[in-house]
């Protein structure tokens, strides 16, 4: 009788496995698709930032779905420039990628709380914000 439960026991242990690792392997593909489809939108690469007497100089590479991103500037809890447009540079696409470059005026007072500031870039479609990138900004050369 210990026999026949031992292997009842196996069979459920067995199938509630299978279960779980069907289950997991179906969230992982689908998390894998949403990825994908948010490198579609945008994807961003070689980010340069330079400040120079209170303004931040951002040049970089991105591949892009659509002809502009976004990018907003915060600095810890706070939003230091709201959500901006920014549109690529009318140049030659190199496999794909495509330039940017535009400037943010800062001031000294706002950095005066010890905390770095960083821009994230990002793309959207249908008024969702796609594939995030985030690029601190090195406050010691100011």
């Amino acid at each position: 009788m210990m026999r026949y439960m031992f292997i009842v026991f196996s069979l459920f242990l067995v199938v509630g496995c299978s279960f779980t690792a069907d289950e997991e392997s179906n969230a992982e593909e689908e998390e894998e698709v949403v990825d994908k489809r948010q490198e579609n939108i945008v994807r961003f690469g070689e980010v340069d930032i330079k400040v120079l007497h209170e303004v931040v100089h951002v040049k970089g590479l991105a591949r892009s779905k659509y002809d502009e991103f976004y990018y907003v500037l915060e600095m810890g809890e706070d939003i230091l420039i709201d959500e901006t447009k920014e549109e690529f540079l009318d140049v030659e696409e190199v496999e794909g990628w495509r330039e940017f470059e535009f400037e943010i005026d800062i001031l000294k007072t706002e950095l005066e709380d010890g905390e770095t500031p960083y821009i994230t870039l990002y793309g959207k479609e249908d008024g969702e914000i796609m594939n995030k990138h985030f690029v601190p900004i090195d406050i010691l050369q100011y």
